[in-house]
């Protein structure tokens, strides 16, 4: 009886130590199993400034309008100094909607260089860093932040024109604000108008000497122009993932 009884002790024991590990309760109280992910701070507040056109080594072009597949440039202001910003937290920067679903173009820009990284600074500290996807952007803040106050600065990134529109304003999200954003130089975004002589520089490109049934694979872009091209110069669904017109 003896031996029975100190085997159901150990029995419950075990079982007991289970249920505290799944509820998150320990001998030392209460624990997480695993550590919070980043959170996007809504007080933090985000301010877009109107686009202004660049070229293709991102000087800026003012006084003009943007045809699709131009170079952009935006320039946001962020404010944290009312927002008590703690490591881990984030907040967003995402690009117009077109309204349309996938394969269609989803949005009316996109980032230049989806997957960049870029320092978040305040008063030359890096407090965080910024992530592009390809239609929006997370700045999240690092423990550096812990030890500021009055935490606030400006930021640039390049984005591409890749959707017309008759609209001359646009609404972008400012950390789950909608905020309407004048294109570059308060104009609608145009179709671009490609030219013989544009077609034939492209099959000039190295990749137009490499062979045709793989370049069907592949798409690239075509400088000056920022344009998605095949080897034999269609041009492609506005630098889609996809596969480009066959030569």
């Amino acid at each position: 009886m003896t031996m029975f009884r100190a085997k159901w002790a150990r029995v419950a024991a075990s079982a007991s130590a289970l249920v505290l590990a799944a509820t998150g309760i320990g001998v030392f109280g209460v624990f997480s199993a695993a550590p919070a992910e980043a959170a996007v701070n809504p007080n933090i507040k985000v301010a877009i400034k109107p686009l202004v056109l660049s070229d293709q080594d991102g000087v800026e072009i003012p006084g003009a309008g943007a045809q699709v597949e131009d170079p952009v440039r935006m320039y946001v202001e962020w404010d944290a100094s009312n927002a008590n910003p703690q490591p881990g937290d984030s907040f967003t920067v995402g690009l117009p909607t077109t309204g349309a679903a996938l394969p269609d173009i989803t949005h009316y820009y996109r980032f230049r260089e989806v997957g960049r990284s870029d320092p978040l600074m305040f008063n030359g500290l890096q407090v965080g860093e910024c992530v592009t996807a390809a239609d929006v952007m997370t700045c999240t803040f690092n423990q550096a932040v812990a030890a500021q106050s009055n935490v606030k600065g400006t930021m640039n990134q390049m984005l591409m024109a890749q959707k017309e529109t008759p609209l001359t304003k646009l609404p972008f999200n400012a950390n789950g604000v909608e905020t309407q954003v004048p294109n570059p130089n308060d104009e609608p975004i145009v179709e671009r108008l490609w030219t013989e002589k544009e077609r034939r520089q492209v099959c000039q490109l190295p990749q137009a000497r490499l062979d045709p049934d793989q370049l069907a694979h592949y798409w690239f872009r075509a400088p000056p122009f920022g344009a998605f091209w095949n080897a034999c110069g269609n041009l492609c669904e506005q630098g889609r993932l996809q596969r480009c017109p066959r030569c």
